[in-house]
């Protein structure tokens, strides 16, 4: 339920408020329907009913804002609400969806050099306390041999 008066302020409607909770995700669907039965919004209502839709390819947050801006100067009324509505929604989701995107990448990432990390750790004790002989024993021999791949040659001292 949606408190109109939270909305009108001095008798006037505050559009810029009902498209700022529009563009946040504050006001639904069902919502913006309801604020369509108060006679106050109504009376603020003006433009043209017919809304120039964009491809949904082209929604983000600059397409958003830019309809923000036109629904408070250049078209107020429900189907254009219901529209930046639209938008606003895909928009949220599509920037959730990059923002998990990129925390699966930085975890992965972050494993990666901890395991980096944890190896050389490893290869560092066990040449510490290698003996110091010319002679290569089989003990070992294994790792040397993938780390003759892995590491460039620099890294790994016999």
């Amino acid at each position: 339920m949606v408190d109109i008066n939270s909305y009108v302020v001095d008798g006037s409607l505050k559009r810029d408020k009902i498209v700022a909770d529009i563009k946040r995700g504050r006001l639904t669907r069902n919502d913006i329907t309801e604020l369509d039965k108060n006679t106050i919004v109504k009376e603020s209502y003006f433009g043209s009913d017919k809304v120039v839709r964009r491809d949904s390819a082209e929604w983000n947050s600059n397409y958003l804002d830019e309809l923000a801006l036109a629904s408070v100067s250049e078209m107020f009324n429900e189907s254009y609400m219901l529209y930046l509505n639209e938008v606003a929604t895909f928009v949220s989701r599509k920037e959730e969806k990059r923002e998990k995107d990129n925390r699966a990448f930085r975890f992965i990432a972050i494993m990666g050099i901890v395991g980096i990390l944890i190896l050389l750790a490893i290869l560092f004790i066990s040449s510490r306390n290698r003996k110091d002989s010319d002679d290569y024993s089989t003990k070992g021999a294994e790792a040397r041999i993938i780390l003759v791949y892995i590491l460039p040659q620099q890294y790994v001292r016999w």
